[in-house]
């Protein structure tokens, strides 16, 4: 009788002991379900930071490019050439136009040249042609300036009166030499030279000295006696009806139209460039304006 009371308590001691087990089984199921839903929802989290990331991320490159695309359009179409074939010296015309160093000044001071320049060109070539088109720029000045220098030298000694930038009376004003230049530049061109175009004499009722004024462009070119005046107009007509007077500046005029030409081509393929660096959908290259945008 012993015996099967010792086999039943056996038997429901396993029973129990199977019932625990099953019970622990379940539990732990349901812990390892547990792990993996919280991994899972883990994973979504850093998924959708990832992709919020992304978003931001290109939101701040698209208007970055945008920055960079709208600087180059104003270097673009704000290019200045070189135009004013027949101004002898930088801001001697009666409505001078932005110079072109001016502009360069200005855009290089702009803080997306240096980044443009020095994060998103993509070729050597672009930075090469934009530093030779200075050089070229800087030679051309340096040129029509000497020769600006020896004709103002020459004009001084035939008409014996001094030149000055301002206008002064008994003096030959600088716009005096633009005339005489551009009628040099035009037989270097074989181009028409208007020789009727004769400067007119003005009186002043307050004054007793005479202007002398350019018809073309509406400047005073010179100031003097009667006597002053008439030498004047006589050595202005020599220079531009003379081919004589230019063939003493003709190497020197040619060598300023032969630098000019080569700087137009230049800044039309410099302009050509930024036109297409311009068309870039979106500038991604590591630079101070992406960095820590995020």
């Amino acid at each position: 009788m012993s015996d099967f009371y010792n086999l039943i308590i056996a038997i429901i001691t396993g029973i129990g002991t199977l019932i625990a087990l099953i019970l622990a089984w379940r539990s732990n199921k349901k812990a390892d379900e547990s792990n993996k839903i919280s991994k899972e929802s883990n994973r979504i989290a850093e998924e959708s930071k990832e992709i919020a990331k992304k978003a931001l991320s290109s939101k701040a490159l698209e208007i970055h490019s945008n920055d960079l695309k709208e600087f180059l359009d104003d270097w673009a179409t704000g290019f200045p050439m070189v135009s004013s074939d027949y101004t002898l010296k930088r801001n001697t015309t009666p409505f001078p136009e932005k110079q072109p160093e001016q502009f360069i000044e200005e855009i290089e001071k702009n803080d997306f040249y240096s980044d443009f320049m020095e994060n998103h060109v993509p070729s050597k070539e672009f930075k090469q042609a934009w530093e030779e088109y200075k050089n070229m720029l800087d030679t051309y000045y340096e040129k029509k300036d000497e020769l600006f220098l020896k004709l103002k030298e020459d004009i001084e000694k035939e008409t014996g009166l001094p030149c000055s930038e301002d206008y002064k009376e008994h003096h030959v004003m600088e716009y005096f030499l633009d005339p005489i230049y551009e009628s040099y530049v035009q037989r270097a061109r074989n181009e028409y030279v208007d020789t009727n175009a004769e400067p007119q004499e003005e009186k002043n009722s307050n004054k007793t000295t005479i202007d002398l004024r350019d018809i073309r462009t509406g400047a005073v070119i010179a100031n003097g006696s009667q006597n002053e005046i008439k030498k004047a107009k006589m050595v202005f007509k020599n220079h531009i009806n003379s081919s004589d007077y230019f063939n003493q500046f003709r190497k020197q005029v040619e060598e300023i139209i032969e630098i000019k030409n080569k700087i137009d081509v230049m800044a039309t393929e410099i302009i050509a460039d930024l036109e297409r660096y311009k068309k870039r959908a979106i500038y991604s290259e590591p630079c101070e304006f992406n960095k820590n945008k995020i």
